[in-house]
């Protein structure tokens, strides 16, 4: 599964997974651009907003229903809301954490218990070097990375070996 589809990482990552063999599930907002994608690649598209909680557990179970438990989520979703701390508005401040963090927590969720009883899996995360150090204009967008960053740590010392 590849949340979060755009025509350069996104569109890769769906693309070598097809190659490997494995059946892709395809997760954005809308389903305008990876609907093409899975059709080039065999997989299928699904729209998920990754901002609401209901739209993730509706997405991952059409995916469970349609292909089986996710053996690899891909999250690579993320939001740029771009300017210094005292001009980003509370709620694109808000939305990065939403998309970044929050999303990242419950389409986790969504996978983790199958991966545990089988004993396999994987979680693959983009991120971005704004997490490792802000800058004037990436004040939401840093901060919301580093915690992804962070939480993608935590997942990796609960659930690693």
């Amino acid at each position: 599964m590849v949340v979060g589809i755009g025509p350069k990482n996104g569109r890769a990552f769906a693309v070598r997974f097809a190659n490997e063999g494995y059946a892709v599930a395809l997760l954005s907002r809308s389903t305008g651009y990876s609907s093409g994608i899975a059709e080039e690649i065999g997989g299928n598209a699904y729209a998920c907003d990754v901002t609401d909680p209901a739209a993730i557990k509706s997405a991952f179970a059409k995916v469970r229903n349609d292909l089986g438990d996710v053996d690899v989520l891909l999250y690579n979703v993320g939001t740029g809301q771009f300017g210094r701390f005292d001009d980003v508005p509370d709620e694109d401040f808000e939305k990065g954490w939403q998309v970044n963090v929050r999303g990242l927590l419950q389409s986790t969720r969504e996978v983790v218990g199958p991966m545990r009883q089988s004993g396999s899996g994987a979680i693959i995360i983009t991120g971005a070097t704004a997490s490792l150090r802000g800058k004037p204009f990436t004040a939401a967008f840093a901060s919301a990375k580093a915690a992804q960053r962070s939480l993608a740590q935590s997942f990796a010392r609960q659930l690693g070996p």
